[in-house]
Protein backbone atom coordinates (compact mmCIF):
# COMPACT_ATOMS: atom_id res chain seq x y z
CA UNK A 1 0.00 0.00 0.00
CA UNK A 2 1.61 2.91 -1.15
CA UNK A 3 2.02 6.16 2.01
CA UNK A 4 0.41 9.12 1.23
CA UNK A 5 3.09 12.62 1.54
CA UNK A 6 1.55 14.93 3.57
CA UNK A 7 0.66 17.41 0.48
CA UNK A 8 -1.54 13.83 -0.83
CA UNK A 9 -3.39 13.80 2.84
CA UNK A 10 -3.94 17.42 2.46
CA UNK A 11 -5.42 16.65 -0.81
CA UNK A 12 -7.89 13.56 0.00
CA UNK A 13 -8.85 15.25 3.18
CA UNK A 14 -10.20 18.76 0.99
CA UNK A 15 -11.66 16.83 -1.23
CA UNK A 16 -13.78 14.47 2.12
CA UNK A 17 -14.61 18.00 3.48
CA UNK A 18 -15.71 19.34 0.32
CA UNK A 19 -19.42 18.07 0.04
CA UNK A 20 -19.21 17.27 4.17
CA UNK A 21 -21.03 20.20 4.93
CA UNK A 22 -24.09 19.71 2.52
CA UNK A 23 -25.73 17.45 5.35
CA UNK A 24 -25.51 20.31 8.10
CA UNK A 25 -28.59 21.79 5.86
CA UNK A 26 -29.92 18.22 4.58
CA UNK A 27 -32.10 17.64 8.06
CA UNK A 28 -33.50 21.27 7.76
CA UNK A 29 -34.18 20.99 3.95
CA UNK A 30 -35.57 17.58 3.87
CA UNK A 31 -38.50 18.29 6.52
CA UNK A 32 -40.18 21.13 3.93
CA UNK A 33 -42.42 19.69 1.64
CA UNK A 34 -41.38 19.53 -1.97
CA UNK A 35 -43.00 21.42 -4.40
CA UNK A 36 -42.62 20.74 -8.03
CA UNK A 37 -43.46 22.65 -11.63
CA UNK A 38 -43.30 20.25 -14.69
CA UNK A 39 -44.92 20.52 -18.17
CA UNK A 40 -46.05 17.08 -17.67
CA UNK A 41 -46.77 14.93 -14.60
CA UNK A 42 -47.17 11.07 -14.24
CA UNK A 43 -48.06 9.61 -10.44
CA UNK A 44 -48.69 5.99 -9.30
CA UNK A 45 -49.98 5.92 -5.99
CA UNK A 46 -50.18 2.08 -5.71
CA UNK A 47 -46.12 1.93 -6.93
CA UNK A 48 -45.63 5.49 -4.99
CA UNK A 49 -43.55 6.28 -7.65
CA UNK A 50 -43.74 9.80 -9.99
CA UNK A 51 -42.41 11.30 -13.06
CA UNK A 52 -42.24 14.29 -14.31
CA UNK A 53 -40.83 15.61 -17.31
CA UNK A 54 -40.37 19.23 -19.53
CA UNK A 55 -39.10 21.67 -18.10
CA UNK A 56 -39.23 20.39 -13.82
CA UNK A 57 -38.22 22.49 -11.13
CA UNK A 58 -38.16 20.89 -7.51
CA UNK A 59 -37.95 22.66 -4.22
CA UNK A 60 -38.00 21.99 -1.05
CA UNK A 61 -36.41 24.14 1.40
CA UNK A 62 -33.24 25.57 -0.04
CA UNK A 63 -32.62 23.02 -2.35
CA UNK A 64 -33.57 24.00 -6.11
CA UNK A 65 -33.10 21.17 -9.08
CA UNK A 66 -33.71 21.82 -12.48
CA UNK A 67 -34.11 18.63 -15.15
CA UNK A 68 -35.20 18.01 -18.22
CA UNK A 69 -36.83 14.68 -15.98
CA UNK A 70 -37.43 13.83 -12.31
CA UNK A 71 -38.32 10.06 -10.78
CA UNK A 72 -39.51 10.03 -7.42
CA UNK A 73 -40.11 6.98 -5.54
CA UNK A 74 -41.44 6.81 -1.73
CA UNK A 75 -39.68 3.85 -0.06
CA UNK A 76 -40.22 2.31 3.46
CA UNK A 77 -40.60 5.13 6.02
CA UNK A 78 -41.41 7.68 3.74
CA UNK A 79 -37.38 8.22 2.62
CA UNK A 80 -37.43 9.32 -1.05
CA UNK A 81 -35.51 8.42 -3.56
CA UNK A 82 -34.56 10.07 -6.97
CA UNK A 83 -33.56 9.99 -10.58
CA UNK A 84 -33.02 12.90 -12.76
CA UNK A 85 -31.65 13.63 -15.52
CA UNK A 86 -31.23 16.19 -17.97
CA UNK A 87 -28.74 18.80 -20.20
CA UNK A 88 -27.29 18.96 -17.64
CA UNK A 89 -29.66 18.06 -14.70
CA UNK A 90 -28.75 21.22 -11.98
CA UNK A 91 -28.88 20.91 -7.99
CA UNK A 92 -28.71 24.07 -5.48
CA UNK A 93 -29.07 24.28 -1.59
CA UNK A 94 -27.69 26.65 0.72
CA UNK A 95 -26.38 25.08 3.71
CA UNK A 96 -27.21 26.07 7.24
CA UNK A 97 -23.93 28.41 7.18
CA UNK A 98 -24.75 30.45 3.63
CA UNK A 99 -22.59 28.54 2.35
CA UNK A 100 -23.65 27.70 -1.60
CA UNK A 101 -23.42 24.24 -2.66
CA UNK A 102 -23.99 23.24 -6.48
CA UNK A 103 -24.07 20.08 -8.28
CA UNK A 104 -24.38 19.47 -12.46
CA UNK A 105 -24.31 16.41 -14.51
CA UNK A 106 -26.45 14.59 -17.11
CA UNK A 107 -27.63 12.58 -14.50
CA UNK A 108 -28.21 12.37 -10.88
CA UNK A 109 -29.09 9.57 -9.17
CA UNK A 110 -30.38 10.51 -4.56
CA UNK A 111 -30.74 7.41 -2.69
CA UNK A 112 -32.20 8.67 0.91
CA UNK A 113 -31.72 4.88 2.47
CA UNK A 114 -28.08 4.47 1.19
CA UNK A 115 -27.82 8.53 2.04
CA UNK A 116 -25.95 8.51 -1.43
CA UNK A 117 -25.71 11.41 -4.02
CA UNK A 118 -24.52 9.99 -7.75
CA UNK A 119 -23.38 12.16 -10.75
CA UNK A 120 -23.06 10.52 -13.97
CA UNK A 121 -21.51 12.16 -17.19
CA UNK A 122 -19.72 15.47 -17.06
CA UNK A 123 -20.10 15.66 -13.54
CA UNK A 124 -19.52 19.23 -11.29
CA UNK A 125 -19.78 20.01 -7.61
CA UNK A 126 -18.89 23.18 -5.71
CA UNK A 127 -18.76 24.21 -2.41
CA UNK A 128 -18.60 27.46 -1.71
CA UNK A 129 -15.35 28.40 -4.06
CA UNK A 130 -13.49 24.93 -4.40
CA UNK A 131 -14.50 22.45 -6.84
CA UNK A 132 -14.25 18.89 -8.35
CA UNK A 133 -15.28 18.28 -11.95
CA UNK A 134 -15.31 14.33 -13.28
CA UNK A 135 -17.00 12.07 -15.42
CA UNK A 136 -18.56 10.61 -12.24
CA UNK A 137 -18.90 11.45 -8.48
CA UNK A 138 -20.01 9.54 -5.94
CA UNK A 139 -20.92 11.40 -2.32
CA UNK A 140 -22.30 9.54 0.78
CA UNK A 141 -24.24 12.47 2.59
CA UNK A 142 -23.40 10.73 6.29
CA UNK A 143 -19.61 9.98 6.03
CA UNK A 144 -18.81 13.03 3.53
CA UNK A 145 -17.10 10.74 1.19
CA UNK A 146 -16.29 11.64 -1.94
CA UNK A 147 -15.09 9.94 -4.78
CA UNK A 148 -14.74 10.92 -8.63
CA UNK A 149 -13.40 9.20 -11.58
CA UNK A 150 -12.42 9.68 -15.25
CA UNK A 151 -9.74 12.72 -15.06
CA UNK A 152 -10.66 14.37 -11.88
CA UNK A 153 -10.28 17.98 -11.58
CA UNK A 154 -10.28 19.42 -7.68
CA UNK A 155 -9.88 23.01 -7.42
CA UNK A 156 -9.17 23.73 -3.35
CA UNK A 157 -9.47 27.45 -2.58
CA UNK A 158 -7.19 28.47 1.10
CA UNK A 159 -9.07 30.28 3.37
CA UNK A 160 -8.49 33.88 3.11
CA UNK A 161 -5.59 34.83 4.82
CA UNK A 162 -6.98 37.16 8.19
CA UNK A 163 -5.33 40.08 9.04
Amino acid sequence: MKKLNKNSSFLVVALLTLLSAAAQAQQTDLSQPINIDADRAEVDYQANTSRYSGNVELRQGSIRVRADEVLLSKAGAGRISARLSGSPATYNQTLDDGTPVSASASGIVYGAQANMIELNGNARITRGADKVAAQNISYNIATGRTVGSGRVSVTITPPAASN
